[in-house]
């Protein structure tokens, strides 16, 4: 093993007084080792460390903690300038840019960096954590670039398969406007939440106020507590949180059942929706989920989440139009309110169907994807 720094240098240098327009890279404005967000500034104030040129051949990486954000330095990008949220690195003569580049996207690396950051709420590494990195002996260039580009071919398979995913969705929202003949914007045609969901008292539930699930509540085995992970992931393997019966027993009527469906009600994933598995354990959803028992004789589950997951839907209950520039959750009031298209059960089932034919082929791409995810 050598350490990181035998095979590169920190970069960066400070932008002049007066310089001409830069385009300023955050950490925020990359998805996936990709740019998506530019921000044109001027700068014609004293040099800055907030402020440092990139240059091409140079590779920069995200210093906080759990956070994988790595991009190439190319022509298209090169001579702008990062924020101090990353190290910029520039590969000495012997070292190839894209073999660092993948180096630095490895678990190798970013297990290391997350033990070596420091910080008491926003962790991160320093300059001392960076140097105590640690790298397999690099082989010689012309393995690396072997190597360099066998990973960006699986990186290339991956993201065609994520375009594959993506031709799905288009495809089942192309059926669905054949089908509806994009009648679900024709509010007349749609019933309000509160008219779809079940005849339970409990069948549209707010989580309750935090205080009612306090730490000193929870017990290691008992009636699980759904959080927002659930809704987000559809992971319900997940379990962390359990309370005991007499507290089941106090909050009951926040329990949920199979067929249940929960929405995550805070935070950047507003919106996720995911329907409780007939497997599931019996339990209760947290402060930051909504329940919803729909009546199946009126709307279909799989036909409420796809409507529910569709831009019209998340722009009416959680859009910006509402005064902020954050989305917030909308009070009960107006989400009972909210319209649903509701056409007659047969023509829910027609595109239910098609629904479930389309996911069995978004199951195999994602496992495609998962196994070359592997291979990286």
């Amino acid at each position: 093993m050598k350490y990181l720094l035998d095979y590169c240098k920190i970069a960066g240098n400070p932008v002049k007084k007066y310089e001409n327009t830069k385009k300023y890279i955050a950490t925020g404005d990359i998805n996936e080792n990709e740019i998506i967000n530019f921000k044109e500034v001027y700068y014609n104030e004293k040099p800055s460390r907030a402020n440092l040129k990139v240059e091409r051949g140079e590779v920069l990486f995200a210093k906080m903690q759990n956070t994988v954000k790595v991009l190439k330095i190319d022509e298209d990008n090169e001579k702008n300038i990062y924020s101090t949220g990353f190290y910029s690195l520039k590969p000495i003569e012997s070292v190839e840019t894209e073999y660092l580049y993948w180096f630095l996207n490895s678990d190798i690396f970013n297990m290391q960096k997350d033990n070596l950051s420091v910080g008491a709420t926003m962790r991160g590494l320093n300059n001392d954590g960076l140097k105590k990195i640690l790298a397999p002996v690099f082989p010689d260039n012309k393995e690396q670039r072997n190597r360099a580009n066998i990973l960006n071919k699986i990186y290339k398979t991956i993201e065609n398969r994520k375009q594959a995913l993506k031709l799905c969705d288009s495809y089942l929202d192309a059926k669905f406007h054949e089908i509806f003949s994009d009648r679900p914007y024709d509010e007349s045609e749609g019933k309000e939440l509160e008219k779809i969901v079940s005849e339970e008292k409990t069948a549209l539930k707010r989580g309750p106020f935090g205080g009612s699930l306090k730490k000193e509540y929870f017990v290691e085995e008992g009636y699980l507590v759904y959080e927002q992970r659930h809704a987000i992931h559809n992971d319900f393997e997940y379990a962390k949180y359990y309370i005991d019966e007499k507290k089941y027993e106090e909050m009951k009527g926040f329990a949920v059942k199979p067929g249940d469906l929960i929405v995550s009600c805070s935070g950047v994933t507003l919106g996720r929706i995911a329907e409780i598995p007939q497997n599931a354990k019996p339990g209760i959803i947290n402060q930051a989920l909504l329940k919803i028992s729909l009546n199946n004789n009126i709307m279909l589950n799989d036909f409420f989440v796809y409507l529910f997951r569709s831009e019209y839907v998340q722009n009416k209950l959680f859009g910006f139009s509402r005064g902020s520039g954050i989305p917030n959750f909308p009070s009960m009031k107006e989400v009972k309110k909210v319209k649903f298209f509701t056409p007659s059960i047969d023509e829910q089932e027609n595109f239910v169907n098609i629904i479930k034919r389309i996911k069995k082929s978004k199951d195999i791409i994602n496992k495609d994807i998962q196994n070359l995810t592997n291979l990286l």
